[in-house]
């Protein structure tokens, strides 16, 4: 299994585009994950469904996801999948 990549980001882009014309602000970001890693446990297929049940999972993906963005604020708590890789997203946010 891979290890998590962790990044410090501290300038850049104010919104990341995640897809479809939807774009969420970068400040509450908590994390962008690989689809294909993230689904192989259960205990995150049974959250995505928990997500999916509370209303808070968004798909802006047109395809299959590929990532998966972990977004909280401090007053909305959303899950998004984008038909973007997480490296995609990530180097969208780095390069701003």
């Amino acid at each position: 299994m891979k290890k998590p990549v962790v990044y410090n980001i501290k300038s850049g882009a104010r919104y990341l585009n995640v897809g479809n014309n939807r774009s969420v602000p970068v400040s509450g970001i908590v994390g962008i994950f690989d689809m294909d890693s993230t689904t192989v446990s259960k205990n995150m297929r049974d959250w995505l469904r928990a997500c999916e049940r509370e209303g808070i999972l968004i798909s802006v993906a047109n395809s299959l996801p590929k990532s998966v963005i972990l977004y909280d604020d401090g007053v909305q708590r959303s899950v998004w999948f984008s038909s973007f890789n997480a490296s995609v997203l990530r180097s969208r946010i780095i390069e701003g």
